[in-house]
């Protein structure tokens, strides 16, 4: 392994990162399917396993947690069954929780995947895609303000599910200011992330982060 690689790696347990974004948790269902059910031309399928894991912003925390960085979590989840699950995930992981927020007007979304035999047949999702409001987000502002010393870098993990606003990405970027900000944006919110470090789009999205400037440009 290359020598500055193993000298950043021992960094890591010395950094402390911050996460911010929509929260979700992912629920895996394998199983096997061997009859079509009478009550409609669909396949019934078994369930022989279900595991879960912390999906979205989450997933990003995790990520870091297994590497060895310390790292907290903030965004919104229900009070059900769901985020009771995912904040047992996180407690296992040693993901500081302290920065979660929690309302009954926001449900944890829950994305469940199928599969029988290795192969995907299906994926069941429940979520609420709705802006936070005014009172959610003025707490989210005010852990930003008062916690703003004591992270190395940021990540924000936009799924488009309404944690983000507008307002509380300006207070992001104010508040740490002098720190290294990493995006995962979704298209539609690219212009607020002009000043960020570095922005980690998938090749789909940054097609469409470019489509505005090609038109404008006149490239075909």
């Amino acid at each position: 392994m290359d020598h500055e690689l193993i000298k950043l790696i021992k960094k890591f347990p010395k950094k402390h990162v911050l996460v911010i974004g929509d929260i979700i948790l992912d629920c895996f269902i394998k199983g096997i399917s061997e009859r079509i059910s009478p009550e409609a031309p669909v396949p019934i399928i078994l369930v022989r396993k279900e595991t879960f894991m912390p999906g979205g912003a989450a997933n990003a925390a995790n990520n870091l947690a297994t590497i060895g960085i310390k790292t907290d979590l903030m965004g919104v989840i229900g009070k059900d069954t769901p985020a009771q699950k995912l904040l047992n995930l996180l407690k296992q992981k040693k993901i500081n929780t302290g920065l979660l927020l929690q309302g009954k007007k926001y449900p944890t979304t829950l994305k469940t995947r199928i599969t029988v035999r290795g192969r995907h047949v299906l994926r069941v999702d429940w979520e609420k895609i709705d802006y936070i409001n005014k009172s959610i987000e003025e707490k989210a502002i005010k852990f930003l303000q008062k916690f703003k010393n004591q992270f190395d870098a940021i990540i924000i993990s936009d799924y488009g599910k309404g944690f983000l606003t507008e307002n509380l990405v300006k207070a992001i970027f104010a508040a740490f200011s002098d720190k290294p900000i990493i995006v995962d944006a979704k298209p539609e919110h690219i212009n607020w992330f002009t000043n960020a470090t570095l922005i980690a789009p998938n090749r789909k999205e940054a097609i469409l982060m470019a489509q505005p400037f090609m038109r404008e440009q006149n490239i075909n």
